[in-house]
């Protein structure tokens, strides 16, 4: 068996509005209300404040403790950006 490489190089974000995003969530069965939760979880027992998410993938979510940022801000990728990846995320019942 061989396997191909990907043609496509990097590591993708979808915006977080966007319809892969979307589908992303549904596949977890999760919702962007669950999102805010996790987020706001990880605020209360992290100090951890993500303030805009950057993107959505199927690692996990990723954001910044920039409000209002945008890619095109000056130093916008000066700082690392802050996983939630979905193996820490269990939504709460």
């Amino acid at each position: 068996m061989i396997i191909e490489p990907s043609k496509r190089r990097g590591y993708r974000l979808h915006p977080p509005d966007s319809p892969n995003a979307e589908a992303l969530l549904t596949e977890r069965g999760l919702t962007r209300a669950d999102l805010d939760h996790a987020i706001a979880e990880l605020a209360r027992t992290e100090a951890i404040q993500i303030r805009t998410i950057v993107g959505i993938n199927d690692d996990g979510v990723f954001g910044t403790r920039l409000a209002g940022w945008r890619p095109d801000l000056p130093d916008a990728c000066a700082e690392p950006f802050i996983p939630l990846l979905w193996r820490q995320y269990s939504p709460v019942p």
